[in-house]
């Protein structure tokens, strides 16, 4: 009986480690640099980076690309903070 739960143990803890190292894998391929409304400023429910609140739907701040290199662009900019494009 000793032997069989130590092998479960020994299951559990592995398949911990092989999630972790996948957790830290899809973390690798995330998108760090861009800003991301994950929360909505009104009901503060989770948004994931959706445009509008899923349940209340507020609209959320999103940043659009440069039509010339691809940059996130605010709302509201005239010129592409990267490479000086004119936007609008």
């Amino acid at each position: 009986m000793e032997i069989e739960a130590a092998r479960a143990s020994g299951e559990v803890y592995a398949a911990g480690e092989k999630a972790a190292l996948e957790g830290i894998q899809r973390g690798k391929q995330m998108d760090v640099k861009g800003d991301r409304q994950l929360v909505c400023p009104k009901c503060n429910a989770e948004t994931h980076g959706a445009k509008f609140c899923p349940e209340c739907g507020f609209k959320l701040a999103v940043q659009s690309q440069c039509p010339k290199c691809a940059a996130e662009v605010s709302p509201g900019a005239k010129f592409c903070p990267e490479c000086g494009e004119k936007l609008g």
